[in-house]
């Protein structure tokens, strides 16, 4: 069990860097934007600011999925999960990444790294009159799908220690808790 700790503690510090570093696109992709806007109030409008925008938010927001995910940032709808115990949100969970998260990123991955090596080798370029070279943005796709699969990962080996930590324990359900806090 402490393998599989430190495993995922290391998994976590690569998507904590990762994460913070990739925080730092936000600044020049708000440059781009707000350069373009007053270019095209004063009635010169670049080529490439749009479009140059939607790239650089693409890359940024794949960057940054993995850090979503351990900071369980990423959005839920949890109706039915917020009246279960933990084990069996912890279950549901387990089933959930096994089943499609982990399948649908691992079947993303060759097909994204495909993606950057063939617009790499071939130089292709955007359909747009600046055509900038796609093949950064098909990185960082393939990048930040890496560091996505890895805090799945991670996080598939959090709900398995949890399960090997509280194997006899009592379940308990959330308003159970809730009720016992309020009372004390």
């Amino acid at each position: 069990m402490k393998i599989m700790k430190t495993i995922s503690g290391l998994l976590d510090s690569i998507n904590k860097w990762a994460g913070s570093i990739s925080a730092w696109i936000a600044i020049p992709l708000m440059a781009v934007i707000v350069f373009d806007v007053i270019a095209r109030k004063l009635g010169h409008p670049t080529l490439w600011g749009y479009e140059t925008s939607i790239m650089v938010y693409g890359v940024y927001i794949m960057l940054v999925s993995g850090y979503g995910l351990l900071h369980d940032s990423l959005v839920k709808v949890d109706i039915l999960s917020m009246h279960w115990s933990e084990r069996t949100n912890k279950l549901v969970q387990l089933i959930m990444y096994l089943i499609c998260f982990l399948p649908y990123t691992t079947l993303m991955l060759p097909g994204a790294w495909e993606s950057f090596f063939g617009d790499f080798m071939a130089g292709t370029r955007s359909w747009s009159s600046w055509g900038p070279v796609l093949w950064p943005c098909k990185l960082g796709l393939f990048v930040g799908l890496v560091l996505l699969w890895i805090q799945g990962l991670s996080e598939i080996l959090k709900i398995v220690i949890y399960f090997m930590e509280n194997k006899g324990q009592k379940k308990t359900h959330k308003k159970e808790i809730l009720k016992e806090g309020a009372s004390e």
